[in-house]
């Protein structure tokens, strides 16, 4: 990971090429494939890589259906980081969804884990 914060610059870089040309594919594929690097340094991190995967999923266009899904789970791990778990429940859920989408159960399991931790962290133990 200390490589990743040495290279932090380059990988705004690239992120920002994605998202200036409108590309979620690639911006959604970096920012969700750096997961434990966001997730590992906290807070302004986690923010950081939560941010870019929000404006990712918010791009008009399209990204894989299976990139889409992942960088959902992401998203859900990374507000769950940040204590914020009504949006990671509603994260999880879209996760869920979009890996049922392209009949993925290991992804589908993934994003009912995140989606029992929100609600455990929210008090809805039903």
């Amino acid at each position: 990971f200390d490589a990743w914060e040495r290279e932090i610059d380059n990988v705004r870089a690239a992120l920002t090429w994605a998202e200036t040309r409108r590309l979620p594919d690639p911006l959604l594929r970096l920012a969700a494939a750096l997961f434990l690097f966001w997730w590992s340094r906290g807070g302004e991190r986690a923010g950081e890589g939560r941010g870019w995967i929000e404006r990712g999923l918010a791009q008009p266009g399209s990204a894989d259906p299976r990139t889409r899904a992942f960088a959902l789970a992401v998203a859900s791990a990374l507000a769950h980081r940040q204590d914020d778990n009504e949006q990671a429940a509603e994260y999880a859920h879209a996760s869920a969804a979009a890996w049922r989408s392209v009949d993925e159960p290991v992804g589908v399991g993934y994003a009912e884990y995140l989606l029992g931790i929100a609600r455990y962290r929210q008090g809805q133990l039903d």
